[in-house]
């Protein structure tokens, strides 16, 4: 763990003084579609002036599609291999099995290591990306046995040997990375609904969220305002406005005592009406 936080701090100093650079190092013109076999996708991107370079990089997220992430031409451009990566499960996230997303990642360290022979790869975890390369990295580092046991949900089926000798990646940048998704629905638990079929009723000493919030009347002006501004007005003049009436109405909220900021604002969204209150508010 200490090599790899080290040459992961190390590496991520490097890609941002790179990243300052007043103009690219090389050029990156022609993207190579490489496919890894078992459903997993990936686009190799190599940089024009070093088409040979001992460092690749995989970017690579559990369901979205990576293969044109900005930092694939970015890293590129600045002298990296950047194998740009989809997993087996791309844009189906109901058909993710987890355990298999370390599967899926080592055939992509496999293709630089043996295939590209580069002397480091390091692991660039953008979003769902930051779990998605992590896990692998767990079971490279602690073996099958950080995926299975009694303390585990799920576990990986290693009955093939399938995670035995996974080659951990040399360096870690993580990027707006979460900690995964049961952690994320975790935390989006309200612990004051007790009904899921009601989530209106909630038990107030457990609501995290002030409910005194005042809402600004939305009136046909002002609607119309905001969803057709009039000619001459500018996109900005738009926001400034919205600017202001979020202001306005924070003002007053905390006037009231509630610290709550968040307000209905007349965008072109759609508009339900409250039948019991007779007033509009924006729902999606």
């Amino acid at each position: 763990m200490q090599k790899t936080a080290r040459f992961s701090a190390t590496y991520l100093l490097v890609a941002l003084l790179f990243s300052t650079a007043a103009a690219p190092a090389s050029a990156q013109s022609h993207p190579e579609y490489i496919p890894l076999g078992g459903g997993v996708k990936a686009v190799l991107y190599r940089p024009d002036s070093n088409p040979s370079p001992h460092v690749g990089v995989i970017i690579i997220h559990r369901t979205a599609n990576y293969l044109q992430h900005q930092g694939c031409t970015q890293l590129s451009q600045r002298g990296f291999m950047v194998l740009c990566m989809n997993s087996r499960f791309d844009n189906n996230e109901a058909l993710v099995d987890w355990e298999l997303i370390a599967l899926d990642v080592k055939r992509g360290v496999d293709y630089l290591r043996n295939t590209q022979h580069t002397n480091k790869v390091i692991f660039f975890g953008h979003s769902g990306g930051g779990p998605t390369t992590t896990f692998y990295q767990a079971v490279a580092e602690a073996g099958p046995s950080y995926c299975q046991g009694a303390n585990k949900l799920t576990e990986c089926d290693n009955s093939n040997n399938a995670y035995n000798g996974l080659t951990p990646a040399d360096g870690l940048v993580l990027v707006d990375a979460h900690p995964g998704n049961t952690v994320n629905a975790l935390r989006a638990i309200n612990p004051a609904v007790s009904n899921e079929n009601r989530p209106d009723l909630l038990q107030n000493k457990l609501d995290p969220i002030p409910r005194t919030v005042i809402t600004p009347p939305v009136t046909r002006t002002i609607r119309r305002t905001f969803k057709r501004p009039t000619p001459g007005r500018k996109p900005s003049d738009t926001m400034t406005g919205l600017i202001a009436l979020s202001i306005s109405a924070s003002k007053l909220n905390r006037a009231n005592g509630s610290i709550q900021t968040m307000m209905t604002l007349p965008l072109g969204a759609a508009v339900a009406r409250r039948p019991a209150e007779g007033r509009e508010r924006i729902c999606s």
